[in-house]
């Protein structure tokens, strides 16, 4: 082939070469360059996802701590308004189950708010604790509360909330710690608080000044409770006026300011009172009713404010009473028995406002008492006493309740006794002693403590029944077969052995007044026999007793009318036959073990009137 030929082809595979070559390199620019604007337009896009992932991230946060402040807020709404209703149970629920809820969040969605959260969950759990008498338990939840609430002032600028809200947290700590004993470790939290407040720097303070002023007024309060705890009532007095002048003059209008203030003027009144000072209790009780009204204006539906306004009027009546200025009196009892039948009236189930409420009409009753208004008086201290019944009848074996019952119609019984009105005084322990029957057969109440309260009605009624002489001695007898009863099941008990003798010797002085020898003497020696051989020497009255009893053996032996009766012996055991008329022909039985021998039992028997 001529070479000239040869090279045009040489020349043209190189062109084509060339334009291959160009072809694939401007083919490599374009896909490197297509690939950077790929690139850059997935990164656009994947920045862009990851703008809207975490914009909707921060607004999952800001919603998930927005639903995690109103949780809390309701709880704190809720635990105001249940907690002094006693519906602790239920406040607790809810506030156990919105603590599970931050103890199973993930560690990475902690926030500073979620500390925060949580901290009032368990203060409102303390606060359940201590409504219902855990101290230890409160006290070591406000721990928890307190080391929440620093870790979240560390996580974050200073701020002054969460400042005066460590405060808070310090100074409700001490209230369980002073409730159980812990006096010291009650002050020192109320001194940290203290030094809490002392350490504020002035650009935080000036933030809210109103409110630094009562949290250190809420403060010095708490260190005045402490020293009327240990009753230092002069230091306590000290500490409430400290109180009040930390306002310097001005109270804010709020609920904590009005509270703190109103309370350091009724415990101060409660420590004048106990200094004997009632000049100045008075006009501490006074000048606490305008912060307390001022509370029920800011929250009007907070009933506790009416029970402390009621508390103030019921002190001033009891000053005025106790200097017998009865006129003076009346209008404070009055107002505060209102105040106290509309807070049961609106929830029957509260039992401290059903305390106070049953109070207050003691009170009234025993001022009509005073004045010569019988009648008054004996209606108002037969519904105090008929309240006592109703909260008896929700815990029938309440045993500080059956002994204030009694106590109360026993000491009212007296009162009546004192001006000759033994018609109401008998009224009073019959109603009493009906209930405790009714009770008694309608709930099969049967405990060694119902025995006894039942007894001693029926033996207040036998002191006290002069109209019916043989009314009494059955009243007697069914108090000593109580007795007996508690002792068949308490044998070695000295209290329930000494009841008994005593009970056959009250029952020999009434067989005494009605001439019935026989069976006095029965009883006078059935009583001596169970004093000197089952009950210790020095047991309250018991060699006065004893002495008693000898005599009265003595007189009967003097009496022109013979006693008929002789104790019979079968080997080891006496056996008392007791047959008095009033029981129809059922004696009361009693068996005693040998003169040394403490019996297996006792019982004395008796068939119910008609």
């Amino acid at each position: 082939m001529p070479r000239l030929l040869q090279r045009q082809r040489l020349y043209r595979r190189l062109l084509i070469a060339a334009l291959i070559l160009v072809a694939l390199i401007a083919a490599n620019l374009f896909w490197q360059t297509e690939k950077k604007r790929l690139a850059e337009t997935e990164l656009a896009q994947t920045q862009e996802t990851l703008d809207r992932v975490r914009q909707d991230a921060n607004l999952g946060n800001r919603a998930r701590e927005q639903a995690e402040d109103l949780a809390t807020f309701m709880l704190e709404d809720l635990r105001d308004q249940l907690i002094p209703l006693g519906r602790n149970d239920l406040i607790a629920q809810s506030a156990e189950r919105t603590l599970n809820y931050f103890d199973n969040l993930p560690p990475a969605l902690a926030t500073p708010n979620t500390l925060g959260a949580k901290a009032s969950i368990l203060s409102t759990l303390a606060n359940v604790d201590y409504a219902n008498g855990d101290f230890v338990e409160a006290e070591q939840k406000w721990q928890e509360v307190i080391s929440l609430r620093k870790q979240q002032i560390a996580s974050g600028p200073p701020s002054l909330d969460l400042a005066l809200q460590l405060v808070n947290d310090y100074n409700e700590r001490a209230v369980p710690l002073r409730e159980a004993n812990e006096v010291n470790a009650a002050r020192k939290s109320n001194q940290a608080a203290l030094q809490l407040l002392e350490n504020l720097s002035p650009s935080l303070v000036a933030n809210d000044v109103e409110l630094v002023r009562t949290s250190r007024a809420s403060t010095l309060f708490g260190l005045g409770e402490i020293e009327r705890a240990i009753e230092n009532q002069e230091g306590a007095i000290s500490y409430y006026i400290s109180s009040r002048k930390a306002f310097e003059g001005k109270v804010p209008d709020d609920i904590l300011a009005q509270q703190v203030y109103m309370t350091s003027f009724n415990n101060e009144g409660w420590c004048q009172m106990s200094l004997g000072d009632d000049e100045s209790a008075g006009e501490a009780y006074r000048q606490g009713l305008q912060p307390a009204r001022r509370l029920i204006e800011l929250q009007p539906d907070n009933r506790n404010w009416l029970k402390e306004i009621a508390t103030l009027l019921n002190n001033l009546g009891t000053i005025h009473d106790e200097r017998g200025e009865n006129e003076m009196a009346r209008p404070y009892y009055e107002e505060a028995l209102e105040m106290r039948s509309s807070l049961v009236t609106w929830d029957p189930t509260n039992t401290l406002w059903q305390l106070d409420y049953l109070n207050s009409l003691r009170n009234l009753g025993s001022l009509a008492f005073d004045e010569e208004r019988d009648e008054e008086a004996f209606e108002l201290i037969r519904q105090s006493l008929r309240g006592w019944q109703t909260l008896l009848s929700r815990e029938p074996d309440n045993t500080e309740w059956m002994r204030t019952l009694q106590e109360e119609t026993r000491h009212f019984q007296e009162k009546f006794q004192s001006v000759e009105k033994n018609d109401l005084a008998l009224r009073l322990n019959q109603e009493t002693r009906e209930f405790a029957e009714s009770l008694s057969q309608g709930t099969a109440v049967n405990s060694a403590a119902w025995n006894q309260f039942l007894s001693k009605l029926y033996n207040d009624i036998s002191a006290n029944d002069e109209t019916d002489p043989e009314e009494a001695i059955k009243s007697r007898l069914r108090a000593t077969t109580l007795r007996a009863n508690n002792l068949e099941n308490a044998n070695e008990d000295q209290e329930t052995r000494y009841q008994l003798a005593a009970s056959y010797l009250d029952i020999a002085l009434d067989c005494i007044r009605g001439e019935r020898m026989d069976e006095a003497l029965a009883c006078l020696q059935l009583s001596r026999f169970i004093f000197t051989e089952h009950t210790p020497p020095l047991l309250y009255r018991r060699e006065q007793l004893i002495d008693l009893i000898l005599r009265e053996e003595q007189a009967l032996a003097n009496s022109p009318i013979h006693p008929s009766f002789q104790p019979t012996r079968f080997g080891t055991t006496t056996t008392l036959v007791i047959r008095l008329r009033t029981t129809g022909s059922l004696p009361i039985t009693t068996t005693m073990a040998g003169p040394r021998e403490l019996p297996s039992w006792v019982t004395a028997m008796l068939t119910k009137p008609r």
